[in-house]
């Protein structure tokens, strides 16, 4: 099991869409295939920009 957050110094924005005013600061998986390779990219990109 992998976890990866993301703390309250990132520059967090809601998500939108379906997700609304949700920001999400976690996630939880079992293995890294690479569609979650690439999100997972994405979402370190965005919290240290």
């Amino acid at each position: 099991m992998m976890i990866l957050g993301i703390s309250e110094k990132a520059a967090l924005t809601p998500a939108g869409g379906k997700d609304g005013r949700l920001v999400t600061a976690a996630w939880y998986f079992d293995g890294l295939d690479d569609t979650t390779e690439k999100r997972v990219a994405e979402t370190v990109r965005s919290a240290i920009a």
